[in-house]
């Protein structure tokens, strides 16, 4: 990993990204574009085909409040990046 990543990120502890609250509330349109599209390609997998009503729930919390909305782009944006055979 050394030969990759240097110095002090190799033995810095674990530290998580907050969610761009600006973004959030600057941006309505945008961040409601993104949420519909993530729930779609959510949608669209396996394990959210085989369970509808999941499905729905999972949409109504994503939509509930800024950090799920924004929990629920991020899984979209990764679902995309690897493909959604899942």
């Amino acid at each position: 990993m050394g030969k990759y990543i240097g110095g002090p990120h190799i033995t810095a502890p674990k530290k998580g990204f907050g969610m761009p609250l600006s973004v959030f509330l600057n941006n309505n349109q945008r961040v409601t574009a993104e949420l519909q599209k993530a729930q779609a390609i959510l949608a669209d997998t396996a394990f959210f085909k085989d369970r509808k009503d999941s499905a729905k729930a999972f949409a109504a919390w994503g939509g509930s409040n800024m950090n799920a909305a924004w929990a629920t782009i991020v899984l979209g944006k990764w679902i995309e990046s690897v493909g959604s055979g899942l």
